[in-house]
């Protein structure tokens, strides 16, 4: 059982909130988990496909979501879409260059280009959860 790490003194914006991760990379997944443990949230997932963030968000109303936007199983889009409808705030994560993988109904919402460090994601939740 993984052991929640203490919250630092940038937690502010973040702590106790809810926040579930769609990353099919482990590592990857595993790195943004400790992020966003380390600022005080409590953090669901990581699903790796959108059917498993879809049984995540029956489950529990995350209060905000980071999406990887490629999967293996295509991109994170029809999910992203069940999260506005739902009023859940995210923010995307991509290796990708460019907007030219984003549908244009998703090319204003933040995006996070990987590697992402921990300011920068705490800063980019903090935004779309109006902290």
């Amino acid at each position: 059982m993984r052991s929640q790490p203490a919250p630092n003194a940038h937690a502010d914006g973040l702590q106790g909130l809810s926040v579930l991760i769609v990353e099919d990379w482990f590592l990857v997944a595993e790195e943004v988990r400790d992020m966003l443990e380390h600022a005080g949230a409590r953090v669901l997932g990581p699903a790796a496909s959108v059917q498993s963030a879809l049984g995540f968000l029956h489950r529990e109303r995350p209060d905000a979501a980071v999406l990887d936007v490629s999967l293996d199983e295509g991109d994170v889009f029809p999910f992203a879409r069940e999260l506005l409808e739902a009023g859940v705030p995210f923010i995307f994560m991509t290796g990708h260059a460019g907007e030219s993988v984003f549908p244009p109904e998703f090319r204003s919402m933040p995006c996070l280009k990987k590697p992402v460090n921990a300011e920068e994601l705490r800063t980019s939740l903090r935004g779309v959860l109006g902290r």
